[in-house]
């Protein structure tokens, strides 16, 4: 990961204010400071001068040290402080464009630091078209070029994991033109490496390249920006070239390089520079196999770490020193070391996601691993997990499931529910299957009155790409109306012997009724009912419910419910969205409803956004029944349900559903003739999202779009069996699934009903 440099912090007008020479003399220690790496010295003379340019009644003055404010709290690690703080500025309304400019550039690099790469870009070309042309800003112009070239080249990255064509081709023309340009010698070093980084040299050359790039800055003065600059030449060679790895001449400059930025740091007391050089070093160590030296170099990466508010810095730190103890065999310590990274990385989400909705890290690349890297340590293949361990990597596997969730909400705080499972339901059993690339663990969590749950384990050989084969060949054939259930079941057995055979004996012996499946990876597309053991489908014999998490399951209502019910959902395609079909049964099915129970129904032009949100949010029906077309998806832009007028995603879930008069929330929100995306292996997530928007207790709803006439039958029953004979949720289900199954319906038309949350 390159690291992100600040843009040069801004030096006020001079003016005749008898407070603003103090003012000024402020201004210039913090920009000192920051260039020298101490940032907390400089955010608190830039807090001083803000306050005297405010006695002074000078607005310029006022922004231009908010804004420097902003780059000494990121680089300090306090991301959501700084973006609160630009948030709050308005640059735009003054006519310094200086200062609009360098406003704009800091919200660029900083919502590039937090992978927000279309805000980004949006800032940086708003403030390249404000310094264009005017040679007085031709610095400041330079710096908005190069980090446009930056937000390229790493939206670029992140965008299906390898550069994409178009982003780093505009990348690599921006950096070649600031190379041709540049009048500022730092600016066109920190060009030709990340240049170098996208269009390597051929190999032959590459020493030459690095020596070249050195010497330029050994001749700048030490400033954070060139620590920075040393460490990225660095990175980029061990990323471009895995020789450098076994080459003598690379290995030799690019250790050189890492300790020139150490020796530098530590002249100029740049502890976070100090940090991140000795923990390249320690990765480069780590990764020619000299584990002694690399765990020497972390740990005093770490202990530098110590005190300082650099929570994004002490997590990967732990997290190399676990890979490091892994590897060297210390599994302990190792587990010890991923336990603080963990801590590390939720204080570090915790900071991004309180301020703003659409923050977040790469979760695959920067957050599972370390979750799944620990439950791998937690629990061996040969089962010799202690029942600590086991509590630890079931504590994990909840952690990470409410991770994704808040991932995919973008909301750093969630209602959770510390209820424990005999709380819940002593006849319930909870199965957490765990997909590690080299076999599938599954932990099940038994209810036991006297104390905590009774946690086991088992490993299944099963390879992740195995598991991902067999659950798209599974996919493919039950999403397929005219497929053999014989080919179906063949394929579902094998799964049911990794899941649920080992189970069988204890599920028969302690008297489950119901499985509450918390599912992991491509797992998540499974439809669970369909799992098969040569005979019946587990439907057949137990009760089944999904959850992103035990922790987000809401309990169960205490109250007498109102079985007041909402319908809402289109029979007929919307003029303004033709692409999606007709539904003709909608119309019947929500009749059939209505025989039932009391209703209000809003059936097409009716079922509009605003009709649909004055009847939620008077909080009457705790039952809202929406049959529509929808989507769910871990993209929450893509995460939708259709109304006639409007796309009504994810985020519109807050004002349409939680704004219900003080009401308790939702008892069961019921999707029909919605969908999972296709080939999104995350796409529950989107479903178990609209859920927590919606503060529902319990989510009904279809995996794919299932033939109209199958959906009016099962819904019918299911209504019969919760309403009428007071089954659970999950019993009423199963049967009204079990009727289907009798009348010879194949498994496309029951397997896509799934009941998310509680299944009470």
């Amino acid at each position: 990961m390159f690291l992100s440099t600040f843009p040069t912090p801004i030096i006020a007008a001079a003016t005749p204010a008898t407070s603003l020479p103090k003012a000024q003399q402020l201004n210039q220690q913090g920009v000192n400071y920051l260039a020298q790496g101490q940032a907390a010295q400089a955010l608190a003379a830039w807090q001083q001068a803000y306050q005297l340019y405010r006695q002074a009644q000078d607005p310029q003055g006022m922004i231009g040290t908010q804004i420097n404010q902003a780059q000494a709290l990121q680089s300090l690690g306090y991301y959501r402080q700084a973006l609160d703080l630009l948030n709050t500025l308005q640059p735009r309304t003054l006519t310094d464009k200086a200062l609009q400019a360098q406003g704009l550039l800091s919200s660029g690099n900083l919502l590039r630091s937090l992978r927000q790469f279309d805000r980004a870009t949006a800032a940086l070309i708003q403030a390249r078209y404000l310094t264009q042309n005017d040679t007085a800003l031709l610095t400041l112009h330079e710096r908005i070029r190069l980090s446009l070239a930056h937000t390229y080249a790493q939206k670029s990255d992140v965008a299906n994991n390898s550069p994409s064509i178009s982003n780093t081709d505009i990348a690599i023309n921006e950096y070649r033109n600031i190379i041709n340009t540049a009048t500022d010698p730092l600016i066109k070093a920190q060009a030709q490496i990340h240049l170098y980084r996208l269009a390597p040299p051929s190999a032959q050359n590459t020493p030459t390249l690095i020596s070249e790039i050195r010497s330029q800055l050994d001749r700048l003065p030490a400033s954070r920006a060139v620590l920075y600059a040393y460490i990225n030449l660095a990175q980029a060679t061990q990323a471009r070239y895995p020789q450098s790895f076994t080459d003598k001449s690379l290995l030799t400059a690019t250790a050189d390089l890492l300790t020139t930025a150490h020796r530098r740091a530590t002249a100029l007391g740049d502890r976070r520079s100090q940090i991140q050089a000795l923990g390249s070093l320690g990765n480069l160590y780590q990764k020619t196999g000299q584990y002694p030296a690399a765990q020497k170099l972390t740990i005093q990466a770490i202990t530098l770490a110590e005190g300082l508010p650099a929570p994004d810095l002490a997590y990967q730190l732990q997290w190399q020193l676990g890979k490091i103890l892994t590897t060297t065999q210390n599994r302990q310590p190792a587990i010890a070391a991923y336990q603080q990274a963990l801590t590390h990385l939720q204080q570090l989400r915790n900071d991004l996601s309180g301020s703003d909705s659409d923050i977040q890290f790469s979760f695959r690349e920067s957050v599972e691993p370390v979750y799944r890297e620990m439950v791998s340590l937690l629990l061996p293949a040969d089962g010799s997990a202690t029942p600590n361990q086991l509590t630890a990597a079931q504590e994990a596997i909840e952690s990470l499931q409410t991770a994704e969730v808040q991932n995919l909400l973008r909301q750093g705080c969630l209602d959770v529910y510390p209820v424990s499972l005999q709380q819940r339901d002593i006849t319930a059993t909870v199965i957490y299957p765990i997909i590690l690339p080299d076999r599938l663990v599954t932990i099940t969590a038994y209810p036991n009155p006297s104390s905590k749950p009774n946690l086991t384990y088992y490993t299944t050989s099963l390879k992740a790409e195995q598991v991902k084969e067999i659950v798209d060949t599974l996919q493919a054939q039950i999403t397929n109306a005219e497929a053999s259930p014989t080919d179906i079941q063949a394929t579902s057995r094998q799964l049911y012997q990794a899941l649920i055979a080992p189970l069988r004996p204890t599920l028969d012996k302690k008297k489950i009724s119901t499985l509450v499946f918390v599912l992991d990876g491509a797992l998540r597309k499974l439809p669970i009912a369909v799992l098969h053991d040569g005979s019946r489908y587990l439907f057949e014999d137990y009760n089944l419910a999904l959850a992103p998490s035990l922790s987000l399951v809401p309990p169960a209502s205490k109250e007498s419910l109102n079985y007041h019910v909402f319908l809402g959902g289109l029979s007929k395609a919307s003029p303004k969205f033709p692409a999606f079909p007709p539904l003709p049964n909608v119309a019947t099915e929500l009749q059939a409803i209505s025989h039932l129970l009391p209703t209000q129904i809003l059936l097409d032009e009716q079922f509009n956004q605003q009709r649909t949100t004055n009847i939620l949010k008077t909080g009457v029906a705790p039952i809202v029944h929406l049959a529509t077309h929808g989507e769910f998806s871990s993209d929450p832009d893509k995460t939708f349900l259709l109304a006639w007028d409007t796309k009504l995603k994810l985020a519109d879930f807050d004002p349409l559903l939680r704004r219900r008069n003080q009401q308790s929330g939702i008892e069961l929100l019921v999707l029909s003739a919605c969908s999972t995306a296709t080939g999104d292996d995350r796409a529950t997530l989107g479903l178990a999202g609209m859920a927590i928007r919606a503060r529902t207790r319990s989510t009904l709803a279809s995996l794919w779009q299932v033939d109209d006439q199958a959906t009016e039958e099962l819904m019918t029953a299911f209504y019969q069996g919760w309403i009428k004979q007071k089954y659970s949720k999950a019993e009423a289900l199963r049967l009204a699934q079990k009727q289907l199954l009798q009348k010879n319906y194949p498994p496309y038309k029951w397997a896509a009903f799934v009941l998310v949350g509680n299944w009470q």
